[in-house]
């Protein structure tokens, strides 16, 4: 199984033209994965509200747009007993440098509010020639 992990090197300005694309999943967990991000500096909690913008589960932050986010990697995950449990975990960056992750189902579980986001999200980094 293949997992498609954008990245973007921390020292680099915010930029979409400087994602680049890598093909690793290291983490058997979703806790496992949300554990090592965190210890990355991906340490803030997204949600994403009914206008499909980026807002931190603690209201410290001002909601963001898709536009205005850039998504470094994401890991998909599998229940041991059921497939249907799946999950995902997006490390996602703002345009004014907030890091913080977005956990939600995956597949037809997904919340549609953010499927919308993160599709928006990568077709705005479509457009960005990384």
């Amino acid at each position: 199984m293949s997992f498609c992990i954008f990245y973007l090197p921390s020292k680099t300005l915010f930029s979409k033209r400087n994602a680049r694309i890598m093909n690793n999943n290291r983490y058997d967990t979703l806790s496992q994965a949300i554990v090592e991000l965190k210890r990355r500096g991906f340490k803030e909690n997204f949600t994403v509200d009914n206008n499909s913008m980026l807002c931190s589960t603690d209201d410290n932050m001002t909601p963001c747009s898709a536009e205005d986010s850039i998504l470094h990697e994401f890991h998909r995950f599998e229940g041991m007993t059921d497939p249907g449990d799946s999950s995902v975990v997006y490390a996602i960056e703002t345009s004014i440098g907030v890091k913080g992750l977005l956990v939600d189902a995956y597949g037809a579980d997904s919340a549609p509010n953010v499927r919308d986001y993160i599709k928006k999200v990568d077709e705005s980094m479509e457009g960005s020639h990384y």
